[in-house]
């Protein structure tokens, strides 16, 4: 188990400035189904866990530490990809291809910001890293890039690896970036992929659906995020085949 941790989180280093945690993953062996338990900081978060879940439980606890540890920072569920020292971030419902997204333009040489947890500071202040590993589907775009799956990087769903970002074509690890773009994905199986312009409200609603900060600090969070759009040039992505997504997306950050 301490493999398979740190062979998947291997890119985590500092986390958007999170002061430092200790999780410890202990096997109790209280239960012969579910023997794994995990503590933060000495305290019990979990102690009836499957060994199939014990990952996904650690990804969880680092999630919620990320968003929750500074009031200052609004936390929005998305990725962000990093070229030529400008940031885009990433948005979109579940299953309209935000990770697949992140991980294409990962391989075709930009810098990985995140896959899960975009920090928003007050306008003007970088984006910042939070390098957990990407979760991908089976069978996507992405599984041609990938020469070798070990048994490791396959979660709890037989349907999904988690791979790290610095695996992925140059494997290139971005610390910060401007954010330069904001860019809502989806995904629609046909159609001819293409960017239009959001306007600030469109922008505005669609990143404060993705933010779980905005339920903790309501008013505060949501002048952040109105700020940032009214700061960032906003698009819609639709995109099915991702042949042009690379350069159709530097052409926005250039």
């Amino acid at each position: 188990m301490a493999d398979l941790l740190a062979d998947r989180l291997r890119d985590l280093v500092d986390v958007c400035g999170v002061p430092n945690h200790v999780l410890e993953v202990r096997l109790h062996n209280q239960s012969p189904t579910h023997p794994w338990g995990v503590w933060r900081d000495g305290e019990p978060c979990e102690t009836t866990l499957t060994s199939d879940y014990v990952v996904a439980y650690v990804l969880w606890e680092l999630n919620r530490a990320v968003t929750e540890h500074r009031s200052d920072r609004v936390a929005v569920h998305a990725g962000a990809v990093e070229h030529g020292g400008r940031g885009v971030v990433l948005c979109g419902a579940s299953y309209h291809g935000k990770s697949t997204l992140t991980a294409w333009l990962t391989v075709h040489g930009w810098g990985f910001l995140t896959d899960e947890i975009v920090s928003l500071g007050e306008p003007g202040e970088p984006l910042v890293a939070y390098s957990r590993p990407i979760g991908l589907r089976r069978g996507g775009p992405i599984e041609p890039f990938i020469d070798h799956i070990p048994e490791a990087w396959r979660p709890f769903a037989e349907s999904e690896w988690l791979v790290p970002a610095s695996t992925l074509g140059t494997g290139r690890l971005s610390a910060s970036a401007e954010f330069a773009a904001f860019v809502v994905v989806r995904y629609v199986p046909g159609e001819r992929t293409r960017l239009a312009a959001l306007a600030p409200e469109e922008a505005l609603m669609a990143i404060c659906d993705q933010s779980p900060g905005l339920g903790m600090h309501r008013r505060v969070a949501f002048r952040r995020l109105a700020s940032w759009m009214n700061e960032v040039s906003s698009y819609r992505l639709i995109v099915d085949d991702l042949a042009d997504v690379a350069e159709l997306m530097a052409e926005i950050v250039s």
